[in-house]
C-alpha cells in the first residue's frame, strides 16, 4: 500500500526529488530573460559592496524586485568566480533551484493539519511530478521564488489565522516581504487570504470589532501588508531612498506594464491584445498533466462539500487562490502569455487540491472495504484498487518527465496529443533551455574559429561561447541556431539552408541547426 503514516515517506520522496533536481542542473540552459536578471543581481551586488546604484545601466530593472537576483549573483560570485566550484549558469540558478526543492515539503506541511499526512504525501508528490514547474526550478530566476513565497506566505498566515502564535504572523510578514522583493505578485496573497477569512467563516465579521474574529482580519488586512512592505524595503536597495515615493512608483510601474507581442495560440500567431479570456484557462488546462488535474478536481469538490462542517484550511486557500489568480489572469491575457510559467505561484495550490483528491479516493475505497467487511467479504480490495489508479497515474506522470528531459516544458497532455499534436498550434519551445545543448554539439563538430547565427535572443547563446564556437545575432556564419518562437521578431531564415541537427522533446523540435550548403559561409541581417 502507498505509505503515509509517518513522515518517513515525505523525507524519502523530498530527499529524491532535491537529488534529482540538483543534480539535473547542468543540463539546463540560460534562458530568455535571465540576462537582464543577472545585470540587476550584479547591480545590487555592486551597490551593497560600494554604495553605488548605477541604475542608468538600464532603467526599468530598478521595478524588479532583485532579491533572488542578488543571491544569485552572490552565489555566481563565491561559488564560480571565486571557488570554481560550479559552472557559471549552474551557480546563477543554484538559489532558486533550491527554493524550487523547498516547496515540496512545504506543500505537505501545509496540507497536513487540515487534511492528513497521507492527503499530504499525496499532494507533496502532485508537486514533485509538475512537469513545468521542475523544468523552471532550474533556470526561472523569478517565478520559482515567488511561488514559494506565495505558499509559505498562505500557509504561515493562515495558521495564525486559525489561533497560533504571533510568530506565525511575523513569517507571514517575512515571506510576504521577501515576495515584494521578487517580484510583486505576492500582491494577490492578500484578496486570497481575506476572501479565504470571509467565506470560511461568515459569522467573524458580524461581530463587534473587539471579538478575536475582526482581530484576525485587521492583522490580515493591515498588520500583514504593512509589516511584509518594511521587510520588502529592507531586501530591495533601491527603495531605500525615499521609499513610501518609489513603491508607489513599483506599483504604478506594474499597474500599466503590459507585454505586446506575436504568441502561437490554436495554430494562429496573435497579438496579445487579441487574445481573448480562454488564453490562460486553455494554456493552464493543456500545460498541466490531465490525471494531477482530475484529481484537483475531485480535490475541489471535497472541498466544496465539506466548508461547512470541517476546518479544511489548505483546501479552501487553494481553492479560492486558484480562483482568483485564475480570474486576473482570464481578464489580463497579455500577461500570461508566456503558458504555465506565468502560473507557477499557483501550482502547489493545484497540488494541494490534487492532494484532497486522491485522498478522498482512498477514504471511498476505505469505506468501501468496510462494508464488504460487514457483509462477510474480503476485505482490501478497494484499498488496492485505489493504490493501483494513483500508482499507475503519478508513475505515468514521471514517465513523461523522464522522456521529456530536459525540455520539460515541452509537455503538454492528450487533450492536444502530447508535444508532438502541440507542435506548430502553441508555444513549443520559447525559453531558449536548448541553446546550451546546440552549441555543445556545435563546439564538438564545428571547424575551429567557427561562427553561429542565433537570429532570436542570442545573448542567451553566448554564455556557452568557446574558442572553438562563437554566436552572433547577425552577419556572416556558417551555422544558423534557432528555437521555433521565431515569429517573435518576424524572423525569415535566409535562403540555402540545410538541417544538420535537431533536439526534439516528446516529438517535437525544440531546437534545429542549419548549415549553409556546400558548408559556405553565409550572412543574415535583422
Amino acid at each position: 500500500m502507498i505509505p503515509y503514516r509517518s513522515n518517513l515517506a515525505l523525507w524519502l520522496l523530498w530527499l529524491v526529488y532535491a537529488a534529482i533536481a540538483l543534480g539535473t542542473l547542468p543540463h539546463y540552459g540560460i534562458t530568455w530573460d535571465e540576462i537582464f536578471h543577472y545585470i540587476s543581481g550584479d547591480m545590487m551586488l555592486d551597490y551593497l559592496r560600494t554604495g553605488e546604484l548605477k541604475v542608468e545601466d538600464n532603467s526599468n530593472l530598478r521595478f524588479y524586485g532583485p532579491l533572488i537576483d542578488t543571491l544569485g549573483s552572490l552565489s555566481q560570485s563565491h561559488l564560480h568566480t571565486k571557488r570554481e566550484w560550479l559552472d557559471y549558469d549552474v551557480a546563477r540558478h543554484l538559489p532558486s533551484a533550491i527554493l524550487g526543492v523547498l516547496i515540496v515539503p512545504l506543500v505537505f506541511a501545509m496540507t497536513a493539519p487540515s487534511h492528513g499526512r497521507r492527503a499530504a504525501f499525496f499532494a507533496a508528490v502532485a508537486m514533485a511530478l509538475s512537469p513545468h514547474f521542475f523544468s523552471y526550478l532550474h533556470n526561472d530566476p523569478k517565478d520559482t521564488g515567488i511561488a514559494f513565497f506565495v505558499t509559505a506566505c498562505l500557509w504561515t498566515a493562515s495558521r495564525r489565522a486559525r489561533g497560533g502564535s504571533w510568530l506565525w504572523l511575523l513569517g507571514a510578514a517575512f515571506m510576504f516581504g521577501f515576495g515584494f522583493a521578487t517580484k510583486l505578485t505576492i500582491a494577490l496573497v492578500l484578496p486570497m487570504l481575506i476572501a479565504w477569512f470571509l467565506l470560511q467563516t461568515p459569522r467573524h465579521w458580524r461581530r463587534p470589532i473587539t471579538e478575536p474574529g475582526l482581530a484576525r482580519f485587521t492583522e490580515l488586512a493591515v498588520v500583514l501588508p504593512f509589516l511584509g512592505l518594511v521587510v520588502g524595503v529592507i531586501c530591495y536597495p533601491w527603495l531605500w531612498e525615499n521609499p513610501l515615493h518609489r513603491v508607489v512608483e513599483v506599483l504604478r510601474f506594474f499597474a500599466e506594464l503590459q507585454w505586446l507581442g506575436p504568441v502561437l495560440f490554436k495554430g494562429e500567431i496573435l497579438h496579445t491584445n487579441e487574445l481573448g479570456y480562454d488564453f490562460a484557462l486553455t494554456m493552464f488546462t493543456i500545460q498541466n498533466p490531465l490525471f494531477i488535474l482530475g484529481l484537483a478536481v475531485l480535490g475541489s469538490a471535497s472541498t466544496l462539500w465539506t466548508w461547512r462542517r470541517r476546518r479544511r484550511t489548505a483546501g479552501q486557500l487553494a481553492l479560492i487562490g486558484l480562483t482568483l489568480f485564475m480570474i486576473v489572469a482570464m481578464r489580463s491575457p497579455q500577461h500570461a502569455h508566456d503558458g504555465l510559467r506565468e502560473f507557477l505561484p499557483i501550482l502547489p495550490l493545484l497540488s494541494i487540491l490534487a492532494g484532497v483528491g486522491a485522498e478522498s479516493i482512498w477514504r471511498r475505497a476505505r469505506r468501501f472495504d468496510l462494508r464488504r467487511k460487514n457483509q462477510g467479504g474480503r476485505a482490501g480490495a478497494g484499498r488496492l484498487a485505489a493504490s493501483v489508479v494513483l500508482a499507475v497515474g503519478f508513475v505515468g506522470v514521471a514517465w513523461f518527465m523522464i522522456a521529456l528531459h530536459p525540455d520539460q516544458t515541452a509537455y503538454f497532455n492528450r487533450l492536444v496529443g502530447g508535444a508532438k499534436g502541440a507542435e506548430g498550434r502553441y508555444e513549443i519551445e520559447f525559453y531558449c533551455n536548448p541553446y546550451k545543448r546546440g552549441m555543445a554539439w556545435l563546439d564538438e563538430r564545428a571547424p575551429q574559429t567557427s561562427a553561429v547565427i542565433v537570429p532570436l535572443n542570442y545573448y542567451a547563446a553566448r554564455y556557452y561561447d568557446t574558442p572553438n564556437i562563437r554566436s552572433i545575432g547577425d552577419g556572416r556564419a556558417r551555422y544558423v541556431m534557432t528555437i521555433p518562437r521565431l515569429h517573435l521578431d518576424h524572423i525569415v531564415l535566409p535562403p540555402g539552408l540545410e538541417v544538420i541537427h535537431e533536439i526534439k522533446a516528446g516529438g517535437a523540435t525544440v531546437l534545429t541547426i542549419y548549415e549553409f550548403s556546400g558548408g559556405r559561409i553565409g550572412s543574415y541581417s535583422r
